[in-house]
């Protein structure tokens, strides 16, 4: 699973975006070059940061 996160400037918010693949016997993951699959799953999501009292 692949995870981008953007942080606005003050850390207040994010976005982020994910993507998952199976990779067959012979393809290397962290070879690009030897992937042709598309991915299996993807998603966006944001969030923002909350105070948690306690």
């Amino acid at each position: 699973m692949d995870y981008v996160f953007q942080f606005d400037p003050h850390l207040r918010t994010f976005s982020a975006s994910c993507q998952g693949k199976i990779y067959p016997t012979g393809v290397d993951p962290f070879d690009p070059s030897t992937d042709t699959g598309d991915p299996i799953a993807t998603d966006t999501f944001t969030g923002r940061r909350v105070k948690a009292n306690g």
